[in-house]
């Protein structure tokens, strides 16, 4: 999925750490985490997930 496309497009900052391979975006105070070797990302601390069999956003807090 191009995840810079859809952030620049909803006027977030985009951030890239080579060394970590993560991705961070940051629109007023919300920041998501995207990292390479991990499927979901998180969200302001929360880490999401997708349940494809139901179709269902899952979010942990902290």
């Amino acid at each position: 999925m191009p995840l810079r496309a859809i952030f620049t497009s909803l006027g977030a900052d985009i951030e890239w750490d080579a060394a970590t391979s993560t991705v961070a975006a940051t629109r007023g105070g919300s920041e998501v985490v995207c990292k390479s070797t991990t499927p979901s990302p998180s969200s302001n601390g929360a880490t999401v997930g997708w349940d494809e069999a139901t179709r269902t956003v899952m979010i942990e807090s902290p």
